[in-house]
């Protein structure tokens, strides 16, 4: 397998703006990159490179996703029975909002709507998030529960690693054996493939055709793997730096990653990687 990567930084914090911390980032190929940035105890958004937006939420732990081209998507991980799940315009405004549930640990947006997973502190808790994966509308309406809504499919303990599959699925790989999910919240179906031990504990991944690559941020060396889906091994395909998560299946680029300073995002030129 010839695997190669390209690595493109599309965001460095300002000498002007050293105070601010990087907290999330996002890409869209249509739409460019979203950058959630936090000084002090404020948040604000970075939208292609523009001058940062401020916005009026109090957040422990937030995530941010985009919507679509005018509206973006604020998830506090952490919440008891209050809203936590906002969905914000171009300006800050709030336009929407509810209880994602508690103990979050990954959000991806589709046309279908919001696919939340959990930790386990949520799938231990109480409430919307024992399900261990949930897709919402984007009115918070609840559309599929994954431990509700799917027979004989493995016990999500603690959903390590989410990533968007093609239509309305996306892929999981939950504590603690580590099967590799591909869920359809549409069908309401699932397929369950064996992962190797290489790949288990990864908490970022992508899914593209035929293979599914695999990273585990907690590794000091930052290696990280491909696997042709179904096969016995993975293979080491490069390294990465900083927080990183898989993008969906239709982006040009497969990784997004950030450190203090900058933002990176990784395509993977595979020989063998069949687009379906």
């Amino acid at each position: 397998m010839e695997v190669s990567l390209h690595q493109k930084i599309i965001f460095e914090k300002p000498e002007e703006h050293q105070d601010y911390a990087i907290v999330d980032a996002e890409w869209n190929d249509a739409y460019g990159s979203l950058i959630l940035l936090k000084k002090g105890k404020k948040f604000l958004f970075c939208i292609q490179g523009e001058d940062p937006i401020p916005f009026n939420l109090n957040l422990t732990y937030p995530i941010a996703r985009r919507i679509d081209a005018s509206r973006f998507l604020v998830i506090n991980s952490r919440a008891d029975e209050e809203a936590n799940a906002f969905i914000m315009d171009r300006d800050g405004l709030i336009s929407g909002s509810f209880h994602a549930g508690d103990g979050i640990q990954d959000v991806v947006v589709g046309l279908e709507g919001i696919w939340v997973s959990y930790f386990d502190e949520g799938v231990f808790g109480s409430g919307i998030s024992e399900e261990g994966l949930v897709l919402f509308d984007f009115t918070g309406e609840v559309l599929f529960r994954y431990h509700s809504d799917l027979a004989n499919c493995p016990i999500i303990d603690d959903c390590y690693a989410l990533a968007k599959g093609e239509g309305a699925s996306v892929w999981i790989l939950p504590y603690s054996k580590f099967p590799l999910v591909h869920v359809n919240g549409e069908s309401k179906t699932a397929k369950i493939y064996k992962a190797p031990l290489g790949i288990h504990r990864s908490d970022s991944m992508s899914i593209k055709g035929n293979f599914g690559y695999f990273f585990e941020s907690n590794k000091a060396a930052g290696k990280f793997y491909a696997w042709e889906i179904g096969k016995k091994k993975p293979q080491v395909a490069g390294k990465l730096q900083g927080w990183t998560r898989g993008l969906t299946p239709g982006e040009t680029n497969h990784f997004i990653s950030f450190t203090d300073d900058e933002v990176t995002l990784t395509c993977i030129n595979n020989s063998k990687e069949k687009r379906y």
